[in-house]
């Protein structure tokens, strides 16, 4: 058997955060950002379990998978970006429909698959 883990983080040198008198703000946004990859984390992973029931299915499959859901995550961190720098008011909104959407979620949290050797 092979396990697979797939794991998300936050790279403070890649982040566009710099400090200001609205860190708050900016780091909930930020938030927000780190919480739309962890979705498609779990997204990819549920997908993967689906649709992967060996090594040989998965190396078919994961490549497709993640370019089709990275893409997905990208428009929907820009559609994010896009509406929350015109109003800031509607973050509350995107942190809540992403929190629920992750709870949808949560029996992929651990992001850990096991697959059968296929020869």
């Amino acid at each position: 058997k092979v396990r697979l883990t797939v794991e998300t983080y936050f790279s403070c040198p890649d982040s566009y955060f710099k400090p200001s008198a609205t860190d708050s703000l900016v780091l909930a946004h930020e938030q927000v950002h780190f919480d739309i990859t962890e979705l498609f984390a779990r997204r990819f992973v549920r997908q993967l379990g689906e649709q992967a029931a060996n090594t040989r299915e998965l190396q078919q499959k994961h490549e497709t998978l993640f370019r089709q859901l990275h893409s997905e995550s990208q428009l929907l961190q820009d559609a994010y970006d896009s509406e929350t720098y015109k109003n800031p008011a509607l973050v509350t909104g995107w942190q809540q429909r992403i929190a629920r959407e992750l709870a949808e979620l949560q029996a992929y949290a651990d992001k850990t698959l096991t697959f059968k050797v296929a020869l």
